[in-house]
C-alpha cells in the first residue's frame, strides 16, 4: 500500500499488521479524518451543484452569502456522516481483529 496510505486504504485494513498501526494513531484521529475527508468534498461539491442547478452566475455565485451559507451547512452534515461511517468502521475493524487474537498478520 505505500509509504502513504490513503483513508480507503485504512477502512479496508486487510491485516493485522495494518490494523495495529491504525490502532496506535487512535480512533479519534481516524474518525475525525474520516469524517473531514467525506464532509469536505462532497459539501462543496453539493453547493457548487446547488448553485449551477439554480442558474446562478458562475464562478461570481460562489462569493456570496448563500453559497457559502450552503456550503457549510453540506459540510458539517457530510462530516458528521462522515464521522458515523468512520466510528462503524473502527468497531468493525476492532471486532474483526478481535476475534482470533493469535492469527496471523
Amino acid at each position: 500500500m505505500g509509504d502513504s496510505p490513503t483513508l480507503w486504504s485504512h477502512l479496508l485494513a486487510v491485516n493485522r499488521a495494518e490494523w495495529k498501526e491504525l490502532e496506535a494513531r487512535g480512533k479519534r484521529s481516524f474518525v475525525v479524518q474520516g469524517g473531514l475527508r467525506r464532509g469536505l468534498p462532497m459539501g462543496v461539491a453539493l453547493a457548487v451543484a446547488i448553485e449551477v442547478i439554480q442558474g446562478h452566475p458562475f464562478p461570481d455565485a460562489l462569493g456570496t452569502g448563500s453559497f457559502l451559507g450552503r456550503a457549510l451547512l453540506a459540510c458539517a452534515l457530510f462530516s458528521i456522516g462522515g464521522c458515523l461511517t468512520a466510528a462503524a468502521q473502527w468497531r468493525a475493524l476492532e471486532q474483526r481483529f478481535a476475534d482470533d487474537p493469535f492469527a496471523e498478520s
